[in-house]
Parts: structure tokens; C-alpha cells; sequence
């Protein structure tokens, strides 16, 4: 059926039952010549958000080469002999597959043209592919530093975010990613087909921490929050109050000369505004004020800057309700003297 003209042929299938019964069965078939090639991109396991322009970097795209007529209509069978080149080498790498189909994994960011041609007829096909990145990450980050990661990539709640080396950041099953350890990491998100995608950020050190200042605490039921602030720090994407950070490489610690620092539980928490130290009681605290020192360290060592904290023995009252009489009321409110001393009233 190789033929430069259109033309038409019949062909002829016949079946023969084993009790000598003959099937037969003819099919008509146009044969036209190829007036231009196609390359088309076809199907692929993940799937990019509503707007995304960019083949994310990691992706591998299936894509064919299709024959058309000089009506535009599309062959269903084309064998062609097909070499490709694209523009640039660094940004995508092409596997031919079966039949007129390549595989085209996306390695590099940036702008490439893809030219298929058929070594038979001379026709080619062009493509014009932009790479980018699949996820939303800066490229650089410092220790403490916290952001959100997204990808930019449908039913993302379905795959699997990780790093390489281990250790040098900390990541939630959504994407939240706290920076830990300095040094080149490799962030990656694993679709549940098992196509990954990856972005590469540059860890530096974490020079100095800033806490707020004429910071006053007390012993009661609920804990203290004292923030506190990596120097020139990212923080965003933290949605749950209280989150637990003690894997995060964050940790503060206290020491007093005048207190016995034993009687407080002190870890470093991640918040919606920042990261925080938190302080409870676990125990008597002392009876007297003093003053405390409160410091963070990260696996890099313990920052420069650190909080010097008051402390006031707590002031307790002889019932939380008052009772107006005739001849007034009274309400007992017994504590240290320095505490006292600094109560106000007003009516």
C-alpha cells in the first residue's frame, strides 16, 4: 500500500473454523500521501495546577508524532523514521518509545525547541517546551527559617515530600519545611505514580536570635510564649498554634544564678507569628524574684543574642469572686512583698 498517489484498496481476511467453516471479513482502505507531521503531547501520570505554563523540571512528558493529510485529517497508522535534536541539550532528554512516541524528560530550567524530523519524506515537527520548577522554594534559606512548599502539582495531599541529606531539613506531610543544618539540600516530592520532583536550596548559618524586651513571668496554669526572631529569618505557612518543634533544630534552655531553673519546663514551639520559647511551671518555683537568662540554639551551636527574663513569685487571692455587703467587702491578696508592692486597684 506504499503508494504517492491516494488510492484505495481492499483488503481480505478470512477464518477458518476447525469443523471447516470459512469466516471471511473485508475492510477498505484509503491510502493518501503525508502532507505535514505533528508533535503532540500525550498522556502522563501527574497532572499541573489550572495556569502552569512550564513542564516542571523532574517530569517526564509522553509525547507522539502524528501524520496529516492535506485536509488535516489525522492517519491512523504512520510508521515514520524519526531523529530528533532539540535547541539546547541541558534542559530536556528525549527516549524514543514504541512506534512515533518519545519520552521527554524535563533536567533543566529554561526556554527549548524540539525538532522531530522523518528521514523518509524530509517533513519535520517543532515544539517549543518551557521547563520550569514544580515546586514554590527559595533557593537559599538559613537555619530556623520556616516556609510553606508547594508544588505545582494537582492531589499533591497524595504524594510524598523528603530531603537529601537527611537531617538538614525538617518536613511535614504537607510541605511545611523548617531549615536545620547548613549545607546543599535536595527537596523532593514523590507522586503517588512515583515520578519525583526535586529543588535544590542552599542552607547558610543562622548568625544571631532577637527576643523582645522588659519580659516579665510568673508561675500559673497556663504557659508563657516568649517569641523570638532568627536574624533577617523567613517564617510563614505555619497554620496550627503550638506546633511541635522540637525535631526542627530549634531548642532554648534557661540559666539563673538566683533561681533554680529546674523548677520550669522550657521548649521551642512553632506558632502562627514565629517561633516561641514556651515556659511552664513543673514543679515550686522559688519564693523570691530573680532573674533568669534564656537562649536558643540550633545544631550549628548555641546564637549569640539572649533574653533576660524577670521573674515574680505568683500573688494568690482568697476567692475569685467578692461580696458586697452592708458593710462592704474583702478580698485577702497575699503574696511577696515586691509583688505586692507593685499591685495596682482600680474602681
Amino acid at each position: 500500500l506504499n503508494t504517492p498517489a491516494p488510492s484505495t484498496a481492499n483488503i481480505l481476511a478470512t477464518v477458518e473454523e476447525e469443523v471447516g467453516l470459512k469466516l471471511y471479513t473485508t475492510w477498505l482502505v484509503e491510502v493518501r500521501p503525508v502532507h505535514y507531521i505533528v508533535l503532540q503531547g500525550g498522556s502522563t501520570s501527574w497532572q499541573v495546577k489550572a495556569g502552569a505554563a512550564a513542564l516542571p523540571r523532574g517530569g517526564i512528558l509522553n509525547s507522539e508524532v502524528s501524520c496529516f493529510d492535506a485536509l488535516g485529517r489525522k492517519f491512523q497508522a504512520c510508521p515514520l523514521d524519526l531523529k530528533s535534536r532539540p535547541s539546547r541539550f541541558d534542559l530536556t532528554k528525549l527516549m524514543p518509545t514504541a512506534g512515533n512516541s518519545y519520552n521527554i524528560s524535563a533536567v533543566g530550567n529554561g526556554y527549548t525547541v524540539l525538532r522531530m524530523e522523518d528521514k523518509t519524506t524530509g517533513l519535520s515537527a517543532w515544539g517549543v517546551l518551557q521547563v520550569g520548577e514544580a515546586m514554590t522554594a527559595p533557593v537559599s534559606m538559613s537555619v530556623g527559617d520556616v516556609i510553606q512548599l508547594n508544588a505545582h502539582l494537582q492531589n499533591t495531599q497524595q504524594g510524598v515530600w523528603s530531603v537529601e541529606p537527611a537531617g538538614h531539613v525538617a518536613l511535614t506531610n504537607n510541605g511545611l519545611a523548617v531549615a536545620k543544618r547548613t549545607g546543599l539540600a535536595k527537596i523532593k516530592f514523590t507522586t503517588k505514580q512515583g515520578d519525583s520532583f526535586v529543588r535544590e536550596v542552599n542552607i547558610g548559618k543562622a548568625t544571631s536570635v532577637t527576643f523582645p524586651s522588659d519580659t516579665v513571668i510568673t508561675c500559673k496554669e497556663e504557659p508563657t510564649l516568649i517569641p523570638f526572631q532568627f536574624q533577617g529569618g523567613v517564617y510563614s505557612g505555619v497554620l496550627d498554634t503550638d506546633s511541635p518543634s522540637l525535631n526542627y533544630g530549634a531548642k532554648c534552655s534557661l540559666s539563673s544564678d538566683t533561681i533554680d531553673v529546674a523548677a520550669f519546663n522550657v521548649d521551642a514551639v512553632l506558632t502562627p507569628s514565629g517561633w516561641a520559647c514556651k515556659l511552664s511551671c513543673n514543679g515550686p518555683a522559688d519564693d523570691l524574684p530573680g532573674s533568669l537568662s534564656l537562649s536558643v540554639m540550633t545544631s550549628e551551636g548555641v546564637l549569640d543574642s539572649k533574653a533576660n527574663i524577670e521573674y515574680v513569685p505568683p500573688f494568690s487571692v482568697s476567692s475569685p469572686v467578692l461580696e458586697v455587703g452592708p458593710r462592704g467587702g474583702q478580698l485577702i491578696v497575699t503574696g511577696h512583698v515586691d509583688v505586692l508592692t507593685g499591685l495596682t486597684t482600680e474602681k
